[in-house]
């Protein structure tokens, strides 16, 4: 964990005050950034320091899950680099005990990257269901949560390593989000952009950020950092980044991300109930992996 820092430009340091967060769905974008992006105070945190940062309007450029770019109102994403899934992935899961049209409970992992946006979306527009989505503050780890256990909900949208680690057969129903997109949209899902303050003069920091992307992009080394860090294979990490993470921002991504925001609207047509909170302990019984 990070200890949140003030964010804020020396006196007569004209650099853009960067914040970005590090973790294997981020690693193929901001792997060695702070020494490479030479026009900017680049500063590492956790998601939840980037999002209390990006809202204070602390920082000039920032790194946050797409979903949630797309309801800032004074944030303009940045042309240079973005990560997306192109297909299956299995980062992003849902893992049901009932069929797709009984389901109405989610809880939604702790280390949720926007992709309940994207979930609720697709369940409205594919599925004609409007489940109620709620937030753990809890960890829902699959080593310790007894997810076949009677504990009100009949679903789980579970992210990275919980979602890798998980049996489907046990399950009902499991969908995987980035594919569910993909075969909706025909676009790739793009999970992560970079975004910038409306009228920030980047001063050519967008090239620097590209240049970031391109040469870490099919990097054996990354994949194998991220599967180190989380515990998985290394096989898996890179057959993962290998087929379904893209990390330039081309013609499909700025569609993709259109898209996006377009269905989400439209999914909000007809109102969901306010994202409540899960905050009790887990069981200790392990299931599924």
């Amino acid at each position: 964990m990070h200890t949140p820092v003030p964010i804020g430009s020396k006196p007569g340091v004209s650099k853009l005050r960067l914040v970005y967060f590090d973790d294997m769905t981020t690693l193929p974008i901001v792997h060695d950034l702070e020494k490479v992006v030479k026009t900017a105070n680049c500063r590492r945190m956790t998601l939840a320091e980037v999002r209390r940062t990006v809202a204070a309007d602390e920082c000039d450029v920032a790194l946050l899950p797409t979903p949630e770019a797309l309801r800032l109102p004074k944030v303009s994403v940045v042309p240079c680099s973005a990560l997306s899934l192109l297909g299956p992935s299995r980062l992003f899961m849902i893992f049901s005990k009932v069929v797709p049209t009984e389901i109405t409970r989610v809880l939604v992992d702790q280390e949720d990257y926007g992709t309940s946006l994207l979930a609720q979306t697709l369940f409205a527009k594919k599925m004609m269901v409007r489940p109620e989505f709620v937030k753990s503050t809890v960890p829902l780890d699959p080593q310790n949560y007894d997810l076949s256990g009677r504990d009100g909900f009949d679903a789980y949208l579970l992210t990275g390593k919980n979602a890798m680690v998980v049996r489907k057969e046990v399950f009902t129903f499991s969908w995987d989000l980035s594919l569910a997109w993909y075969e909706y949209a025909k676009l790739p899902y793009v999970l992560h952009c970079w975004v910038a303050r409306k009228g920030a003069n980047l001063n050519r920091l967008d090239k620097e950020i590209g240049d970031v992307a391109r040469r870490n992009e099919g990097s054996g080394d990354i994949a194998n950092k991220s599967a180190d860090r989380v515990g998985v294979s290394q096989s898996g990490m890179k057959t993962i980044y290998e087929r379904a993470v893209r990390t330039a921002f081309d013609g499909n991504a700025v569609t993709s991300l259109r898209r996006f925001a377009q269905d989400l609207q439209q999914a909000r047509i007809v109102q969901l109930p306010p994202m409540t909170v899960y905050t009790e302990m887990p069981a200790r019984r392990p299931v599924g992996i």
